[in-house]
């Protein structure tokens, strides 16, 4: 959860969480009903709304990642995912931001920008408890910070090319300088934000009566996605959006969606996933772990250009993944400090 722009350590959890994204919806992709959204123009305000992190994201970024990080470092299918950090790790990232992402973060929105050619440009918004004498100082290096330029009233500390800002003091924005002030711009009205557009219609489609997810994430498969990830997970031909969310309460579960171009790109994705599942379900390392079952909850579904994928864990089922899951960080970390 550190704030990044042209992502040198938050890079790698961006394409991590890309990567996932992508993986769920090859693993069943559906389409958002209706066209694309058309873009909305700005509703200027006399203060900064932050109602929730993504709304301070601008227009214009491919993929949005939202965690409701209440939800999981509380909820027994995520907490031992969340509290699984090395604390060696976890105290170097605390001092190094000026803030602790499992304590002080409530929720966050990462907005991803493909640059052609170079790394991407990752807009991080925090909402939570924040310090800003100590984010402001973490982002000095550790020294005396310079005085913040203001910026529509926020305050803004600049980097070199990079900049942090407090858009209210429970929502810290991180990023390029031009990205985090487009940011400001965004909350106050002045420049639409990014689910006035073709993002929105998809994370709309989303939205279901189950409250707020844990987990939410929407990309447009560009070009610049592609090349990205293409050597890391093969994008299925045709595919133009894909979206997903995953929802905690008693039980578990997730959604994928995706988009393609036509209906028999669709078809041929959704029978390699059902190929990829079963491989998975029939890998010794899962059967090993006793993982393979879950796989059997999973179903895949095409309907024109669309795909989708849902998976459902029970209750019942919780304990004992979580005692796995636990089981597996505790030998991961164990292998990391040898």
């Amino acid at each position: 959860m550190a704030a990044a722009n042209r992502a040198r350590a938050p890079s790698t959890g961006t394409k991590a969480a890309l990567l996932a994204m992508l993986v769920g919806c090859a693993a069943g992709c559906a389409t958002a009903t209706g066209p694309a959204g058309a873009t909305e123009g700005p509703h200027l305000r006399n203060a900064p709304d932050d109602s929730e992190p993504s709304r301070v994201v601008p227009l214009g970024p491919e993929t949005v990642v939202e965690l409701d990080v209440v939800q999981l470092r509380n909820n027994p299918w995520s907490r031992p995912l969340v509290t699984g950090m090395a604390p060696d790790d976890r105290q170097a990232r605390a001092a190094a931001q000026g803030f602790d992402d499992i304590t002080d973060v409530d929720h966050l929105a990462l907005a991803v920008t493909e640059v052609p050619g170079g790394e991407p440009m990752v807009l991080t918004v925090s909402q939570g408890r924040f310090s800003q004498e100590r984010v402001a100082g973490a982002f000095a290096g550790g020294g005396p910070p310079l005085p913040p330029v203001p910026w529509r009233g926020s305050p803004l500390w600049q980097r070199g090319d990079r900049a942090i800002a407090f858009v209210t003091p429970r929502t810290l924005i991180s990023g390029q300088v031009a990205a985090v002030r487009a940011a400001i711009d965004c909350a106050y009205g002045v420049v639409p934000d990014v689910w006035s557009g073709e993002l929105g219609t998809l994370r709309r489609a989303l939205d279901v009566a189950r409250g707020r997810p844990a987990l939410r994430a929407v990309a447009t498969v560009s070009d610049g996605v592609r090349q990205r990830v293409g050597g890391d997970f093969a994008v299925p031909p045709g595919l133009r959006r894909v979206a997903a969310r995953l929802d905690l309460g008693g039980p578990l579960d997730v959604v994928a969606l995706g988009t393609f171009d036509d209906p028999r790109q669709a078809s041929m994705a959704a029978r390699a996933l059902d190929q990829q599942l079963g491989e998975l379900r029939r890998r010794p390392v899962l059967r090993i772990l006793g993982l393979s079952p879950l796989l059997d909850q999973a179903s895949v579904s095409p309907q024109g250009s669309r795909v989708t994928a849902e998976l459902h864990l029970g209750e019942d089922k919780r304990e004992d993944l979580s005692q796995r899951v636990g089981l597996i960080l505790e030998a991961l970390i164990k292998a990391r400090s040898r």
